[in-house]
């Protein structure tokens, strides 16, 4: 159990790291605290280590956050084709569903407010994709499309085109939301 300092404390761990998508620096800590002095950050990081909530190595650097304050444990999500995970709250999670995520790097789906560098969130499932925006692998590419079932075809459709596909590898899931890292 944390105190009330402690525990504002780790929230301000978690709230950089959220911001800075890196574990924060005693510089930055300080620098969003209210601490004057690097003593005090010390004290805190050393308190929370010992009661498991973070990790840190032996110059003082957080290089691990290991569970959260609210029984509300993080998920780290893969990214497809990229060498990183992204850290959210499990609160936004179904339980017992899969989860991946998807960076848009050549957006086709200006209309639906999406934009280059936006994380996708998906779920790995099957239902329920009529009218959805879905992660489909075809030729060993991914792409973002919107599907939709009628006359017994799946339709897949970015902002201008709609095509019928006789054969793609995979619909993966179903966009659940995505996340804004460029304003």
């Amino acid at each position: 159990m944390l105190t009330k300092k402690q525990e504002l404390f780790f929230k301000l761990i978690v709230n950089c790291y959220y911001e800075e998508k890196k574990y924060p620096n005693l510089k930055t800590l300080k620098q969003k605290s209210n601490y004057k002095s690097y003593n005090t950050i010390y004290k805190y990081i050393n308190q929370l280590e010992k009661k498991g909530y973070i990790k840190i190595n032996s110059q003082k650097e957080i290089i691990y956050i290991k569970e959260s304050l609210f029984n509300d444990p993080f998920l780290n999500i893969p990214i497809i084709n990229e060498k990183q995970t992204i850290m959210l709250s499990n609160s936004f999670f179904k339980t017992g569903k899969e989860y991946i995520g998807f960076q848009i790097h050549d957006n086709k789906l200006n209309s639906y407010c999406l934009k280059n560098g936006d994380i996708l969130i998906i779920e790995k499932s099957k239902s329920k994709l009529n009218n959805k925006l879905v992660l489909v692998l075809i030729d060993d590419k991914y792409y973002i499309l919107k599907c939709l079932k009628k006359d017994g075809f799946i339709h897949l459709l970015n902002d201008k085109d709609s095509f019928v596909l006789n054969s793609f590898k995979e619909i993966i899931g179903k966009v659940c939301f995505s996340i804004r890292t460029k304003f």
